[in-house]
């Protein structure tokens, strides 16, 4: 899903993750309906006034899992996984994941 359109895009509940178009550093690790999700994530680029609008500016590189008949609490495990490997990897959560 580079910069605001999508090539191809996600149908039903998994995980995601956001960057920068070629950076290794994750922007944000999000779980739930994941094309929805992804369209909210980008359209905060529009919002001036979103805490997380700068993160979202430029060529933005998505990559998903859909797993369908997950619970929803292991959506969120996972997630927290996730972003656990992050900080673990980085020394630091993905630059816009608690900014709101």
């Amino acid at each position: 899903m580079p910069g605001r359109e999508a090539h191809s895009e996600p149908a039903g509940n998994g995980l995601y993750r956001l960057r920068r178009q070629g950076a290794d550093e994750l922007l944000y690790v999000g779980q739930g309906k994941t094309s929805g999700r992804l369209r909210a994530h980008l359209a905060k680029a529009d919002r001036e006034d979103h805490r997380q609008a700068q993160h979202f500016v430029g060529q933005i590189e998505a990559s998903w899992v859909t797993l369908p008949g997950i619970h929803v609490y292991n959506l969120l495990e996972h997630e927290n996984d996730l972003i656990a490997a992050h900080v673990l990897s980085r020394g630091h959560p993905p630059i816009a994941q608690f900014l709101g």
